[in-house]
């Protein structure tokens, strides 16, 4: 995030993250709100095996 200021780009992606609703607010306490989030809604099953491959790497 430091190198996308001074690089001065208008925005950045964080993938993964937040995983739990602290993080989300220390986030928003600590740098600012999300002006954008995209939420992808799955299946248990799918997560399940995302899970799992993460396991993997």
């Amino acid at each position: 995030m430091s190198r996308a200021t001074i690089n001065g780009s208008r925005g950045f992606l964080i993938d993964g993250y937040p995983r739990e609703i602290i993080q989300g607010e220390q986030f928003e306490h600590e740098v600012q709100s999300p002006d954008l989030v995209i939420y992808f809604n799955a299946d248990k099953k799918t997560l399940y095996e995302r899970c799992m491959n993460r396991q993997k790497i």
